[in-house]
């Protein structure tokens, strides 16, 4: 059945997409500062989110003053901030280690969901979570061991 499988496809058209935004965005921030390429970017995604509205017949008016406050909230801090910082530091920063620390983000918002909405979170999401960050782990640090008295936790250089 396709339907079970939109999810997972979804979820790798998003990677490769994000793949593609970054490394692209590198490259970019190699001639433009990041003030015009922030610019530029959410330009391009609010005609692309006005587009998409039009197309799914989305009200963009009516709602309350507090879904109005949560769209601002989600645009200044997590948009705004966040993936401004992000391109920011693409010059100065591995951009594969940055890669890596954003796979951590769904933990994070998980347990501020827990924390702040009393979300539930099953087992079957802590596993997961708990493999995401044991390979961000083995990712960013490598095990040296010459014996069994001389065992050393390196971090990666590349």
């Amino acid at each position: 059945d396709f339907s079970s499988w939109k999810g997972e496809l979804s979820a790798l058209a998003s990677g490769i997409l994000y793949s593609f935004y970054t490394l692209l965005s590198k490259r970019s921030r190699q001639q433009i500062n990041n003030w015009n390429f922030g610019i530029g970017i959410y330009f391009v995604c609010s005609v692309c989110f006005l587009i998409t509205t039009l197309v799914r017949q989305t009200a963009l008016t009516g709602y309350s003053d507090l879904a109005w406050l949560a769209m601002i909230g989600t645009i200044i801090f997590p948009t705004l901030l966040g993936h401004s910082l992000f391109t920011y530091l693409m010059n100065s920063l591995n951009i594969n280690w940055m890669s890596c620390g954003k796979l951590l983000e769904p933990t994070f918002s998980t347990i501020i969901a827990f924390f702040v909405f009393k979300e539930v979170i099953s087992l079957n999401t802590v596993a997961a979570f708990a493999c995401t960050f044991v390979a961000v782990v083995f990712l960013f640090f490598k095990l040296e061991i010459k014996s069994y008295s001389h065992i050393r936790v390196l971090l990666r250089n590349k």
